[in-house]
This record gives C-alpha cells, structure tokens and sequence, in this order.
C-alpha cells in the first residue's frame, strides 16, 4: 500500500511539474506575443488621469493628483526597446484641466517645434493607435471628465483634413471668457514642403466646453492670459527655491516635501489636500481657478504652504518694471506689497 500511494505521489507530482512548464510556456509566450504587438508603436504620450482631488479655498483652487494609467504602466514595462515619449501635456485654465494620450506607429518627426510629434497622414487610427484629450470640467467645483478622440472631432469638423497638432503646451487660451485649445490641420492632398511639416497648415480652435472644433481663426482672436509674475521676482523665486516648490500663474508644483508640512496653513484647514500631496508630491498640484482677483488668489495660494501667520513679504523687493510707479521698492507686509505691485493684467 505504501509503495502504490509513493508511486501514485510521484505521478502526480511530475504532472503538477508539467503544469507548471506548460503554463510558464504559456504566460512567456503570451508576454513575448505582447511585446512584438506592442513594439510597433513608435511614438506615445502616455495616458494620464486624475486619481484624487480636492476643492479649496471657495473653488478658488483645486488640489489634484495626476497619474499615468495602469495598464498603461503594464504595456510599456513589457517593451525592450522603449519608444519615443512625448511631453505629458497637463495643461491648466481658469475652468478646465487637460491632459493629451497618444500612440501611433508613426515615428516621431524629431522637431522641437512639434515636440516630435509625428507627421500624420490620416483622420483615421489604425487598429491599437489612439489620440485623446481628457478634459476635465471643474464647473460648479465637481469634476467631470469628458474623453475626445482628435481624430473624429477632426473628421466631424471637416473629413477632408488630418489633424496635425495641438499648438497648447503650457496653458490653456481663454477668448471671450471660454476656453480653448489650439489644432492645426493638414489638408488631404497637401503636401509637405517645410521641414518643420507646417506647410499649409490651417489653424482652428477646440471648444473645451462642447468638444468640437469651431470655425474660427485663433490668428484673428485677442487671447487673454493673466500674468501674476510672482516667480520672477527674486526674492520670491528664492523662497519658492528654499521651500522645494515652484510656483507658475497657474499652480504650485512640489518636487518635496520638508519637514515643517504639519505647521502648514493647508494642514489645518484642508486635511484631504494635505494627504494628497503627501502621498505623492511629485505628482501633486495645486491649481489656481476663476476668480475675481487672479493677484489675490496667488497669494492665498502660497500661502497654504507655509506655517499660518507667515509673512512672506518681508524684505521683498518689487523691481522698477513690476512696479505701478516704476520704481524699486523694498516691502515689508502684504499691504506695502499690494500697494505698489504691478502685474502684467493692470499694464
């Protein structure tokens, strides 16, 4: 009896072994299939969403953390040979928040005025190529989130043309009090003459709010985008500089985090915000929203980041060319501050 259950234990435990074979053969296979189909894709943005937030400050500001898509994260881990990466393309306005996906065959055009974007000729994806644009719609301080293919919004503007590029890197243009991005198309038909493949090109405006493109020239639109300026002051970029963060007209940024976070202003009044960049600080952002005085939000924006109480104005000095007066003044408060400041939307 012993010796049948010993030799009953030892088949079954060299067909356990073949299992495990086959099925390694299998998940290999499977991973290597992955990795050719995978391979021809040339050019990518990868795909990145927002995976926690926060309102501020009456809706004033919004707190968010971006991150790029799991599966997205999957398929370029199993990739030897990495492909080119375009910018991420998180843009900020006064209303909406943007973020650009893309993945063509097509390689990249290897021109910094395109951000190596690739020369497309086609208003079509082939199967497994894809390009979006996440809006996000902060309206009424929710967020909701609406995916545009360029491709079909270029068509159902007109199918006689290819989507070129979107011109919008930094921010987002505001006309009029409504937000857009910046397309351009190529005729079908056109050829390419420039080497920046810009011949020809028409320019159109995206709608961020209906997702469609609109008939409208954005060389014949006055575009009006706030400028604060503060960062260009010395002092004050020092003090960013010193406190591991950078602060733009839109947003703060934080490349670290120090050890004074639990004195911080944001802290105490906004817990859910402070969590989220803890967790993430490099991924982290708080943005500036509408309001009735950009000057105002900026500062109440900074100073979330620093322990209640902080002046940070203190022995700041406003150069000649910010200054209502056009001289140079050295300040000590806020009020001495607000006094003589001049951002570039009083000029």
């Amino acid at each position: 009896m012993i010796g049948e259950w010993a030799i009953e234990s030892k088949k079954i435990g060299v067909i356990f072994l073949i299992l495990i074979g086959v099925c390694s053969l299998f998940v290999f296979g499977v991973r290597e299939f992955e990795k050719q189909d995978l391979s021809k894709y040339e050019y990518w943005i990868v795909d990145t969403e927002i995976t926690a937030y926060e309102f501020i400050e009456n809706g004033r500001m919004i707190t968010v953390d971006w991150h790029s898509k799991k599966e997205v994260n999957q398929q370029v881990s199993v990739l030897d040979k990495k492909p080119k990466f375009g910018s991420p393309g998180r843009i900020t306005g006064r209303r909406f928040l943007v973020s650009y996906a893309a993945r063509f065959k097509a390689k990249s055009a290897w021109n910094e005025v395109r951000d190596d974007f690739p020369i497309l000729e086609q208003n079509y994806p082939d199967k497994g190529e894809y390009w979006k644009i996440n809006v996000y719609d902060t309206k009424g301080e929710k967020l909701d989130k609406k995916v545009l293919d360029v491709f079909e919004i270029t068509r159902n503007y007109n199918e006689n043309y290819y989507p070129a590029f979107i011109l919008n890197k930094y921010s987002i243009d505001s006309i009029d009090g409504k937000e857009y991005l910046t397309i351009s198309l190529r005729k079908k038909g056109d050829t390419i003459t420039d080497v920046r493949g810009e011949s020809k090109l028409l320019k159109r405006l995206i709608d961020l709010e209906t997702g469609k493109i609109v008939d409208i020239d954005p060389n014949n639109q006055i575009k009006s985008s706030p400028k604060i300026g503060l960062s260009s002051i010395d002092a004050f970029s020092q003090l960013f500089e010193d406190h591991d963060f950078y602060v733009s007209d839109d947003d703060i940024h934080f490349w670290k985090l120090g050890d004074n976070t639990k004195h911080w202003l944001l802290n105490r009044k906004y817990p859910k915000s402070m969590e989220i960049i803890s967790k993430n600080p490099e991924t982290s952002y708080i943005y500036k929203l509408a309001s009735d005085d950009d000057l105002q939000t900026s500062i109440d924006m900074i100073k979330l980041v620093f322990p209640e109480g902080t002046n940070i104005f203190k022995d700041i000095t406003i150069p000649a060319t910010s200054s209502k007066d056009g001289q140079a003044h050295l300040v000590q408060s806020e009020e001495e501050f607000l006094q003589y400041y001049k951002s570039s939307t009083e000029e």
